[in-house]
């Protein structure tokens, strides 16, 4: 039992004496694929972040266009707001005005319609006046 374990140490150690070299070239390879890999992973991070960042500065100035684009709408909504507003107060006034002309023009015509109705009463006695007078005069002669 002795020889057999002895025999199954000293195939062991071979194995391992015959494969550890190996071993050590393909860590070595390995560290070297790691480390490029690395330095991929790098470039591939560093390009990303400057794309990202092209993207932000694209996004930040759409951004500002926009947000020159919402001021200029702004100035242009209050001008148009201004004017509007003039042009009722001035819709208003002309409309007061009118209302005013009419209201002085049925003034007008109430006080020819009535001076015309005065004329005539005062006619109608001045004739009824004269008929009498003539009936008097009639009578007395």
């Amino acid at each position: 039992m002795l020889l057999f374990r002895f025999k199954y140490l000293v195939i062991s150690l071979f194995f391992l004496l015959s494969v550890l070299p190996f071993n050590s070239v393909q860590s070595q390879t390995s560290i070297k694929d790691i480390e490029n890999k690395a330095k991929e992973l790098k470039a591939k991070m560093k390009e990303e972040r400057k794309e990202k960042e092209k993207e932000i500065k694209a996004q930040e100035k759409q951004y500002d266009r926009f947000l020159k684009q919402k001021k200029k709408a702004e100035k242009a909504r209050k001008k148009q707001l201004k004017r509007e507003a003039k042009l009722t107060k001035q819709y208003k006034k002309k409309q007061a005005e009118k209302r005013e002309d009419e209201a002085e023009e049925v003034l007008r015509k109430q006080k020819a319609e009535t001076a015309k109705k005065i004329k005539e009463e005062e006619e109608e006695q001045e004739r009824i006046l004269a008929v009498e007078k003539a009936k008097k005069e009639r009578r007395e002669a």
